[in-house]
């Protein structure tokens, strides 16, 4: 057999093997920022996040018969009125409920066209009782608990009675739709459940905070939030 029948040896060095050749064990290996991973990783981790338009969430909801959802939008981003436009919808086919619990109290003048109702925050100072809280949209069959109007102070008591609300809520409609605003996963954990859904309504231009909530929202074990992208209404 000649030499040049014998199989080759493969070059482990990367680099030619002469007799005054210097051997480098790690060979081409490309040199990738630590940033550049961590951006890959995160994007990979939020773009399974089940993305739809308003329409198709409604008919998705719609096919689960009863919920309770918390309506989250981004902090840099105005309140888009995703929670009245969800229940306005629902509201066809179930008893719905939303819950004012954002801090400009949008689905309350939405719904209500004005701030003359008491509310939640009536409720949980105990000023008044959770039926003579509750009114009905004046656009639609859907219901609304205000955001209130008492100017006394929560105070620890009356957020550990917030829970009891949402359940005696869920003991009457099929879905309750809480209106958090910009609650972070903390504030969130005092209305949830075993089974709370996580709406996050964000404008066409998602932004990149929506990244960082969807994987906040992930560690804090809400496993499938919902990005809804929906124009102002």
């Amino acid at each position: 057999m000649n030499d040049s029948d014998q199989p080759m040896e493969p070059d482990l060095t990367g680099k030619s093997s002469g007799p005054n050749a210097e051997p480098d064990m790690l060979g081409d290996i490309p040199i990738v920022d630590a940033e550049e991973i961590r951006a890959s990783t995160r994007s990979a981790r939020v773009a399974d996040a089940i993305r739809c338009d308003l329409a198709t969430a409604i008919a998705s909801l719609s096919t689960l018969e009863s919920a309770r959802l918390a309506i989250v939008t981004p902090d840099d981003e105005s309140n888009l009125g995703g929670a009245v436009a969800l229940a306005r919808a629902l509201s066809v086919q179930f008893s719905t409920v939303v819950v004012d619990m954002a801090a400009d109290a949008r689905s309350t003048r939405d719904m209500l066209d004005c701030m003359d109702h008491p509310g939640l925050k009536d409720v949980l100072t105990g000023e008044k009782k959770v039926s003579e809280c509750i009114f009905r949209d004046t656009r639609s069959a859907a219901h609304i608990m205000p955001s209130g109007l008492t100017q006394q102070e929560l105070n620890p008591h009356s957020v550990q009675l917030l829970p009891v609300v949402i359940d005696a809520l869920e003991s009457g409609y099929q879905f309750v739709i809480i209106d958090a605003g910009g609650a972070d996963e903390r504030s969130l954990a005092r209305i949830a459940d075993d089974h709370l859904g996580v709406v996050l309504v964000t404008g066409l231009s998602a932004s990149a905070e929506i990244d960082d909530r969807v994987l906040g929202l992930r560690r804090a074990g809400y496993d499938e939030p919902v990005i809804v992208e929906m124009i102002q209404l």
